[in-house]
């Protein structure tokens, strides 16, 4: 990774940080003023309060586990590609490696033994193990 990924990623993480700081303030903000609502005796507004910032409390406490938690990495398994083909006059068959624009009952390149064209008769995949 480059110096200017790495300084994108932190530069990232600071805004990130910023945010989540400014959303952790307003619900602190708002349960103070819920509190004081309920002491004056108006309990509608001091109910929308604490909803509003519990609510903004909790959403700023799972940004900050959502974040702290490592994204999984999508690992692609190689593929092998396989053709058979086989030869419509003495039944010779040759396996090989997949090509772009392959496919089945299409005709492919002479056969060795008699020099009739081949057939494409199966396209099959198979994982490859490590």
């Amino acid at each position: 990774m480059s110096d200017k990924e790495v300084q994108n990623r932190r530069s990232f993480s600071r805004v990130f940080l910023v945010i989540v700081l400014v959303i952790l303030t307003l619900s602190i903000v708002s349960l103070y003023r819920a509190a004081d609502a309920y002491l004056q005796g108006n309990t509608s507004d001091g109910n929308y309060l604490l909803m509003v910032g519990l609510s903004a409390l909790a959403m700023s406490a799972y940004m900050i586990f959502q974040n702290r938690r490592k994204t999984p990495r999508l690992i692609f398994k190689p593929i092998k590609v396989t053709t058979v083909t086989t030869c419509k006059k003495c039944e010779f068959k040759r396996i090989r490696n997949f090509k772009r624009g392959d496919y089945i009952f299409k005709e492919d390149e002479p056969c060795h033994q008699c020099d009739e064209n081949m057939l494409i008769t199966s396209i099959y995949s198979e994982k490859i193990e490590k």
